[in-house]
């Protein structure tokens, strides 16, 4: 009776090729992160922001391309 070949894929078929692999793994390490912790906004830097994304806003505009999410100046909702 002819053997059954198993299956080549998985952690048996890495067994058979030998366990080499295309790319060398890095040794483990504990990642270390060398940013700085990001510091909270002040009043200033809160507002500034606010001020650039109204900027945009209102030379560039926003398209809505899903009728259900527009609004009339009144901030009413307009729906089909």
């Amino acid at each position: 009776m002819a053997r059954r070949q198993g299956r080549s894929g998985g952690r048996a078929g890495n067994r058979q090729r030998g366990g080499q692999s295309a790319i060398d793994q890095m040794p483990w390490r504990v990642p270390v992160n060398n940013d700085r912790p990001t510091e909270p906004l002040d009043e200033d830097g809160v507002q500034a922001i606010h001020d650039g994304a109204m900027r945009i806003l209102e030379e560039i505009g926003i398209e809505f391309l899903n009728p259900r999410s527009r609004c009339d100046p009144e901030r009413r909702w307009l729906h089909d």
